[in-house]
């Protein structure tokens, strides 16, 4: 590969990897509270065009993402975090959070999934 090549293919992965936490940002922190003026939104709005599809997306992602977030993953980052890994319950906790928190991952990614469907019904 030439040097031109190999510093164009550097620049591109820097550059997707830049995008992709971008990208993963704002979906996370705009998007996420966007998502809760919408459910106050189509309270508020009525029974509107894509109303009840933009409720749903928004009940989902609150209960589906953001609760499941903070009632599993954290108490379960909370717990591996007090554990001293060296110690003889380290390994047992590891074992079982890493079951348990790639589980509830799962689960958010369902809901992300489903709220982001049902939000596309919403503008289609």
């Amino acid at each position: 590969m030439n040097r031109y090549l190999v510093l164009c293919t550097l620049f591109a992965t820097i550059g997707s990897g830049l995008m992709a936490g971008l990208f993963y940002s704002f979906s996370n922190v705009v998007m996420g509270a966007l998502r809760l003026v919408l459910v106050v939104a189509a309270l508020v709005g009525g029974a509107g065009t894509g109303s009840s599809s933009a409720l749903g997306g928004g009940l989902v992602y609150l209960v589906g993402v953001i609760g499941v977030t903070i009632t599993r993953n954290v108490p379960l980052n909370d717990r591996l975090a007090a554990v001293d890994a060296s110690g003889p319950e380290g390994a047992a906790v590891w074992d079982d959070y890493l079951r348990r928190w790639t589980l509830w991952n799962h689960v958010r990614t369902v809901g992300a999934l489903v709220s982001f469907g049902l939000f596309v019904l919403a503008v289609i």
